[in-house]
C-alpha cells in the first residue's frame, strides 16, 4: 500500500514540475517578444529624438527593454532547474 502512494506521489510530482518547465517556457517566449517591442520601439523616430535630446531613452523602452530581459532570465531559469531530477 505504501508503495503505491509512493508512486502517486512521484507521478504527481512529475507532472507538477512538467507544468512547471512548461510555465517557464511560456515566460521565456512572452520574454522574448516583450524584448523584441522594446528593441522596435527604440529604433521609432520619436524615441530617437529624445534620446537625443536627453541622452537615454524614455520610460516605457527601458521598462519594455528590462521587463523583457528579466523574463527571459526567469523563465529560461525556471524551465531549466525544474528539468532537473528531484
Amino acid at each position: 500500500m505504501a508503495l503505491l502512494t509512493e508512486m502517486n506521489q512521484s507521478k504527481n510530482l512529475k507532472k507538477a514540475l512538467h507544468m512547471i518547465r512548461i510555465l517557464g517556457l511560456v515566460v521565456l517566449a512572452v520574454g522574448i517578444v516583450v524584448l523584441a517591442f522594446g528593441i522596435n520601439a527604440s529604433q521609432a523616430v520619436p524615441e530617437k529624438a529624445v534620446e537625443t535630446v536627453t541622452g537615454k531613452y524614455t520610460g516605457n523602452t527601458m521598462v519594455y527593454i528590462i521587463g523583457g530581459v528579466a523574463m527571459i532570465v526567469g523563465g529560461a531559469a525556471v524551465a531549466w532547474f525544474s528539468s532537473k531530477k528531484p
